[in-house]
């Protein structure tokens, strides 16, 4: 069971990341970036929900958590452009914000377990970083409550909402593989350069759509390059 987990973590995890690196470059609001997104919010949330399933059988706390979190973000970030929901849909996203909200307390928990112990790590992680993802998450839950007391969101107010969400799991699915797994890696491939450049251009082009959206674009044409 774990070793099949493994194997679909991985199998997952790499269609996910070149779809990401597809959408990033394709053009914004086209059918092709549309059909592209489904496979990537499909694969995504195997990878996370997969990566999940192996944290838990080796007791890895922020692997188990960011699985989750992962999973969160692509489904809800897909959930923000939809118009119509199904009733399975609109049940699954109110079942994502108590998920979101259980990560948060979850990483908490991490934070103060790593500072009260000797080491001042849980799982060779220091408390910094799961105090960076519980807010991740409480930013997320946060932000749907608002959203579901709002009388209606903007297509902007939607759109940034997609945008932010579907970018930092890819952010972090990146920043897994490279840096994460940068011993997998030949030896003259693990320079600084080469494990850190994915990852901030992914991080980079999030906070460039996010400008872009936010203060350059109406919200109700296409993003397009």
């Amino acid at each position: 069971m774990i070793i099949a987990s493994v194997w679909v973590h991985i199998i997952s995890g790499a269609i996910g990341l070149s779809l990401g690196s597809l959408i990033l470059v394709s053009r914004k609001g086209t059918a092709v970036h549309k059909e592209l997104g489904k496979f990537y919010v499909t694969f995504m949330t195997v990878m996370g929900l997969s990566g999940t399933l192996v944290a838990m059988n080796r007791g890895i706390s922020i692997s188990f958590y960011n699985g989750l979190l992962v999973a969160y973000l692509v489904l809800t970030g897909w959930f923000s452009l939809i118009d119509r929901m199904s009733k399975w849909q609109t049940w699954l996203e109110k079942l994502a914000t108590l998920v979101s909200l259980a990560i948060s307390i979850g990483l908490l928990s991490a934070a103060f377990e790593a500072l009260q112990s000797e080491s001042g790590k849980v799982g060779n992680f220091p408390a910094p970083v799961f105090f960076f993802f519980a807010s991740v998450a409480a930013l997320g839950w946060i932000s749907d409550i608002r959203y579901y007391l709002s009388q209606e969101l903007t297509r902007k107010q939607k759109l940034l909402r997609h945008i932010w969400r579907m970018n930092f799991a890819l952010f972090m699915a990146t920043a897994a593989f490279f840096l994460g797994q940068s011993k997998l890696f030949p030896e003259e491939l693990r320079e600084p350069f080469f494990l850190i450049a994915p990852v901030a251009s992914v991080l980079l082009t999030m906070v460039y759509w996010l400008i872009r959206t936010k203060f350059f674009n109406s919200g109700d044409s296409n993003l397009a390059h």
